[in-house]
């Protein structure tokens, strides 16, 4: 390690001290430092509160696919892609519920039961995966990829449903 320079002073040689060359050349702290320090202090708080304000589901949005395919676990086969018209509104109240209205207007409501947690599969593709339980009590866990021709699974016992276009 290079030498600083410094000298370090030991004034009793019984009990020995240690020298810390930052302190020895720290400069005095000025006012113009902690206005800037506060600056800096504050503007990192509101980048973090608009971070965490756009986690909240306060902003809904939706998503159409026009195909579908079901994955059942028992045969370990995807069906083929059948044409369909499926629309998700995501966060459409204020407990960040989605709501799923199928082709024939029947209409589905995921209510959230876990917290959303944020993954990527092997290939790299982001999603975002949780928990709900459907209206009718099942239990289902909902992926929405990033991308849209990935789209949204929905994740069963039995099987999985997946929406792409």
């Amino acid at each position: 390690m290079p030498k600083l320079g410094i000298k370090c002073v030991i004034t009793n040689k019984k009990s020995p001290q240690f020298c810390n060359p930052l302190l020895t050349i720290a400069k005095p702290i000025s006012i113009e430092m902690v206005k800037q320090f506060i600056k800096h202090l504050a503007l990192t708080v509101f980048l973090f509160a608009s971070i965490q304000s756009l986690a909240q589901p306060d902003k809904s949005f939706s998503v159409k696919y026009d195909y579908a395919s079901i994955y059942y676990f028992e045969t370990k086969k995807w069906n083929e892609w059948k044409k369909t018209d499926n629309t998700f509104i995501i966060n459409y109240n204020k407990e960040g519920d989605i709501l799923h209205i199928m082709e024939t207007g029947e209409r589905t409501t995921y209510r959230k039961v876990g917290k959303i947690e944020r993954a990527f599969t092997d290939d790299r593709d982001g999603y975002q995966i949780m928990k709900m339980v459907n209206n009718h009590g099942s239990l289902v866990e909902l992926q929405l990829f990033d991308d849209d021709k990935l789209g949204l699974k929905l994740i069963f016992n039995t099987a999985i449903i997946q929406f792409a276009n």
